[in-house]
Formats: C-alpha cells, structure tokens, sequence
C-alpha cells in the first residue's frame, strides 16, 4: 500500500448515528443462534495434512509437524459423538430455530448428523470444504472447496446453502465466492465480516460481504 492509497478499512461504521433496524414486531434485540459443524474437516495428518489442528481445541496445543493429537482429536470427536445431538435437542425442545455452519468434510463423515439437520428444517450456510486456514491456500484450490461445500451440503441436507461463512479466510475468500457462477445463485449472504450491528453490507476491492453479530454454538468439548 502506498502512502497516496487510500485506506481500505473502514473503522468509522455507523458512528453515532446506527439506523433504526425495525426488527419485527418491534423487537429491540434480534438473536442469531448459530451451530457450527466442523468436526472431521480439521487439519489432521489423517486428512492428508502436515501437522495436527491447533485452533479452537480448549487444549492449547501447538501444532505437532507429522504427527496425530489424540487430545485435540478427542476435543472434535466430543463435537460429532455427543456435542451436536444436545444442542440439536435443546433447540427442538425449546422450538428455537438455528443456522448450522457445516464444513462440507465433517458433514461427509458423519450422514447421520447431516441427516439430522436436514430434518431439522434449519438453515444451513456453507463454512468451508475444510475447517483449516485458508490464509495460503491458492485462489484456485480454495475455489474448487467452495464449489465442493455447495455440492455437499446441497446433496446431504437436500437444499443448497444460503449463506456463507469461512471461519479462517484468506484475503481472497470474498472473491470466489463472488465471481462462481455457482456459488452465486447459490447463496444470498456471506457473513465473513464481523464489524457492524445491526447487519450492513461492507464494500471491500474485492468483493461486498454482509456483518452480521452471532451467538456461536461450538460443540466440542468444553465450549457446548
């Protein structure tokens, strides 16, 4: 960036003036409850990865170069075995509707999960092939994973995505998913920003993604 760029980051926002968002029937607070599924698509040397996961395990472990965590994998198979059934249950008890992030792998190990959330009736946004950091991953490959989460989720769950929302970017996400013709009639949102509230569509060069505020369900051990 040079110094006669203009800056790209927009830290003014909605300031002191936040427009009325008109929730309905006049609500003062809208809640987004939000189920993230990533257990199975995480970096593990099992998956053809370099090194274990590390990000989110409630174990702080580093990254062990060629080798299997068995704590952290533990961590994400609480996610799958028991984590996911309770609050599953919990929302349908209590009749309160949720989008379900689902990594497209963790949904491919598990189709009686899948099944459960198509019959749940939620929402479902795509959160990527793989639960890893897109940060280096090529433009091209992290193209061909958005492609595979829409075919995922649409041939498991029964209906295509509406939403987006990459838990670990790369400063190309927004563009694929912009440009794919696929992936552009597929879904409505993608929600990789967190910047704002209420909701707002937030302008990039290189691409518009929307902010939304969420309540994130982890399921894995410790955080559910």
């Amino acid at each position: 960036m040079k110094p006669s760029d203009p800056y790209p980051r927009d830290l003014i926002g909605y300031g002191a003036r936040p427009p009325d968002a008109r929730w309905p029937q006049g609500a003062r607070v809208a809640v987004s409850f939000v189920l993230n599924y990533e257990e199975g698509g995480e970096y593990c040397i099992l998956h053809g990865d370099a090194h274990s996961e590390s990000v989110l395990t409630d174990v702080g472990a580093d990254p062990l170069p060629n080798a299997r965590n068995l704590n952290v994998e533990s961590n994400f198979e609480y996610g799958s075995r028991v984590g996911f059934w309770e609050i599953m249950r919990i929302l349908r008890e209590r009749s309160v509707d949720a989008t379900v992030y689902a990594v497209g792998m963790a949904l491919e190990r598990n189709p009686e999960a899948a099944a459960e959330i198509a019959r749940s009736g939620f929402e479902v946004a795509c959160h990527g092939q793989r639960w890893i950091d897109y940060q280096s991953v090529a433009e091209e490959e992290e193209r061909a994973d958005i492609l595979r989460n829409i075919e995922v989720i649409t041939r498991l769950i029964g209906r295509r995505p509406l939403g987006w929302y990459t838990g670990r970017p790369s400063p190309n996400t927004r563009r694929p998913i912009s440009w794919c013709p696929i992936a552009s009639t597929a879904t409505t949102a993608a929600c990789s920003a967190a910047a704002t509230s209420p909701p707002a569509a937030i302008s990039s060069p290189i691409a518009a993604t929307l902010s939304t505020g969420y309540i994130d369900w982890a399921t894995k051990a410790g955080r559910a």
